[in-house]
């Protein structure tokens, strides 16, 4: 908060002992405060004092070394920590009907893109 505005926000779930940042976002007039950077350190601090055990920030996009990437990794230096994404289709179908409503909603959408899941990128 600034001057009693909303500034910048995050979803974070909680689940057995941990917490995953999902999403955020935050007002371009405000990015010269870095409000995201704040927010996640205060989320550190707090989820420190309740007990959890790790704060999980996720990767770049698509699972790339990008900047959202290099973002997240440097509130965490040191860190060895590995993790993977799934990338298994369960139901074909299911999956089939999403990728071929993006393609009627986008124009410009990319059936060889090779982002998972294709509907979403």
């Amino acid at each position: 908060m600034k001057d009693n505005k909303i500034i910048a926000m995050s979803i974070i779930l909680f689940a057995n002992n941990q917490m995953h940042y999902h999403l955020s976002g935050s007002l371009s007039e405000f990015r010269n405060l870095a409000p995201s950077n704040l927010l996640l350190y205060k989320v550190a601090i707090w989820g420190c004092q309740q007990g959890f055990k790790t704060f999980h920030l996720g990767g770049g996009i698509g699972s790339n070394e990008d900047n959202l990437y290099k973002f997240k990794a440097a509130f965490n230096r040191a860190s060895d920590y590995q993790f993977s994404i799934g990338k298994q289709i369960f139901n074909q179908n299911i999956y089939n009907a999403l990728v071929e409503e993006r393609a009627m909603l986008d124009i410009n959408f990319d059936r060889e893109s090779t982002f998972f899941p294709l509907y979403r990128s």
